[in-house]
């Protein structure tokens, strides 16, 4: 997650935005997986395995179509019985389990922080859901590349560059969440000097709204 977040930082500061969204969601990713995870470690590590062994008794047997053997014919029967695990229900369970536990998720029984954009559950739709438009090259993600003319025409126009190009608004807030949780278990890193950093990008990007 770290470096991921390395990643972000370089291709803000190269103005490459729509880049750095798509590593953003690769981050929501992995910060929800630590953070159900880390509920039950011993239980969901296994849990987690089977997931992938089960997404991999598909990957097997769409190869053999291919003339390719990935897995044998025990090993697909053996991930037979394992289920793959939805991305949202992990979200929505971290989100469950660590409001009341951890103070960066909010307070158990809260419901505006349930449906706050920028909690695990919320970066959901906030992130996820929507830079999906750019990994899936969608009509929206080529938005800042071009204009609309007259008659509908398309022109291309180049990258566009904001005033808002050199923040990360969805990185920061779930690689903090990660954090938090990664203190509660090994008591580092330091998570008062990661909440500072997010407090203070939230107050610039609320000064930059108000412009």
């Amino acid at each position: 997650m770290a470096d991921i977040a390395e990643s972000v930082a370089v291709l803000l500061s190269a103005a490459q935005r729509p880049d750095a969204s798509i590593l953003s969601r690769v981050m929501y990713e992995q910060v929800v997986t630590f953070c159900w995870v880390a509920i039950k470690p011993d239980e969901r590590l296994r849990r987690w395995t089977h997931a992938f062994e089960a997404q991999q008794r598909i990957v097997a047997r769409e190869a053999r179509e291919y003339g390719m053997t990935l897995l044998t014919d025990e090993e697909i029967e053996e991930a037979a019985g394992m289920k793959k695990i939805d991305l949202k229900t992990m979200a929505i369970e971290a989100n469950d389990y660590w409001i009341g536990r951890i103070p960066g998720f909010g307070t158990a029984g809260n419901d505006s922080q349930e449906r706050n954009i920028l909690s695990i559950r919320g970066l959901y739709l906030g992130t996820f859901r929507a830079d999906s438009r750019l990994i899936h090259a969608t009509p929206e993600s080529i938005g800042g590349s071009v204009s609309r003319g007259k008659w509908a025409r398309q022109h291309v126009v180049g990258r566009s560059v904001n005033e808002m190009a050199n923040f990360a608004p969805t990185i920061l807030p779930p690689f903090v969440l990660a954090i938090e949780v990664h203190h509660r278990l090994f008591s580092w890193p330091d998570v008062d000097a990661a909440r500072r950093v997010n407090a203070d990008l939230a107050g610039e990007l609320s000064e930059i709204g108000e412009v």
